[in-house]
């Protein structure tokens, strides 16, 4: 979740105006502060519609545990989808205090995701958030999905890199994690409407 957070804030990253620009660097800073403000603007807008993904695919007596949580009522006016995340890990992890049912939580997390299943009638948008808030609370949980030492390798090994730097290792590392959400994303989708496609 820092990780995410850090790409936020470099995304948002605010243009600086030296006093001693020239005009067409100042008009190339006007264009730069308005292209961050409409980000701006559609980061929030994405966050507030994850914010209600997130919530529709909690079952009632997570929902009842989010809602109870003293955080909730001001989360919930500011509709902040990651300080939702947050209570939604607390309440998984702790179960009211026992981690007992720790494990439990996490193969239905888990679970879930792999089965989601785009609905027949349901948009691809409305599909791809909830893909993507399946994926988030599985990461919010800290749960590990598709790492593989033979993942990253098959990636090193179809761009014919043979003494890989740690660099490389780690970007196809993350390339191999995110090309297995890709498939797993591909596979729900509606067949009668995509199938051919596939």
């Amino acid at each position: 979740m820092q990780e995410y957070q850090a790409r936020e804030d470099r995304f948002l990253c605010t243009p600086e105006l030296d006093e001693n620009s020239t005009d067409t660097q100042r008009e190339m800073w006007k264009i730069r502060a308005n292209n961050t403000i409409k980000r701006e603007e559609l980061l929030e807008a994405n966050l507030e519609a994850m914010y209600k993904v997130v919530m529709s695919i909690c079952d009632p007596v997570l929902k009842d545990q989010v809602r109870n949580n003293k955080s909730y009522e001001g989360i919930n006016e500011r509709q902040d989808t990651l300080a939702l995340l947050k209570i939604i890990k607390k309440t998984m992890y702790s179960n009211r205090e026992d981690d007992t049912h720790m494990g439990y939580n996490h193969v239905i997390a888990a679970s879930n995701y792999y089965r989601v299943q785009q609905e027949r009638f349901q948009s691809l948008q409305d599909y791809r958030d909830q893909f993507i808030a399946y994926r988030k609370v599985c990461e919010q949980l800290g749960i590990k999905i598709c790492e593989s030492e033979d993942g990253a390798a098959n990636i090193l090994k179809r761009e014919k890199i043979v003494n890989p730097s740690q660099q490389q290792k780690d970007d196809a590392a993350k390339k191999a994690v995110e090309e297995h959400h890709a498939i797993l994303f591909m596979l729900g989708t509606d067949k009668y409407k995509y199938g051919k496609l596939l």
